[in-house]
């Protein structure tokens, strides 16, 4: 499993300046790195915008990721919040 270091996906947007939004920062970080978990355990917002892409059929590298393997993910994410 790879972790991002604390807050890092988020700064892609807001440091470092090259996403245009949260949102992208995320596509950015799926589409382009193999990061499995967002390192930031009081903002959700990571989880809610990969739901939402994985819904949208944003595609990852070579094929789509389905909601078959990222929902029970997400789903066991936020109950533990």
């Amino acid at each position: 499993m790879l972790v991002t270091d604390w807050a890092e996906i988020k700064d892609l947007h807001t440091f470092h300046k090259v996403a245009a939004t949260h949102e992208d920062a995320v596509r950015i970080v799926m589409q382009r790195t193999s990061v499995d978990m967002s390192m930031v355990p009081e903002d959700t917002s990571f989880t809610t915008y990969l739901i939402d892409l994985v819904r949208q059929g944003a595609a990852w590298g070579r094929s789509a990721i389905g909601l078959d393997r990222w929902m029970p993910l997400t789903t066991t994410c936020r109950s533990t919040l």
